[in-house]
């Protein structure tokens, strides 16, 4: 039987699953727990992209991001594109497409960088 800790961290994954196969992502489900290469707790994008669902008390951001982050590279090792982000629950509200997503500023540049064309002088 899973903790109550357990079992709200699940909840939150299903919610935020929910948002994004709502949003025309309809291949991302949450991945089973356990597996030998930690690919995240969602999986389904076309790109290689991390995503760490954290439904805690305590706030750490900074470590959140790093650790999506170290997991995105030892999960693609070979792939300098491979993406690691956070969506923390946002308190004081259900609405899971209400979370904030966390990432560093390394992630973000490296982000905007592969979607975003930009006329550079």
């Amino acid at each position: 039987m899973a903790s109550r800790g357990q079992a709200k961290g699940a909840a939150f994954e299903r919610a935020i699953m929910r948002v994004f196969n709502t949003n025309g992502y309809p291949y991302v489900e949450r991945r089973p727990a356990g597996a030998t290469i930690d690919k995240g707790d969602l999986v389904g994008f076309a790109a290689p992209i991390l995503i760490e669902c954290r439904n805690r008390n305590e706030t750490r951001l900074p470590a959140w991001a790093e650790e999506a982050e170290r997991k995105a590279r030892e999960a693609w090792p070979d792939d300098p594109d491979a993406l690691g982000v956070c969506i923390a629950k946002r308190w004081g509200t259900t609405d899971a497409s209400k979370s904030t997503v966390v990432m560093t500023m390394d992630t973000f540049v490296r982000m905007l960088d592969m979607w975003l064309v930009v006329e550079r002088p």
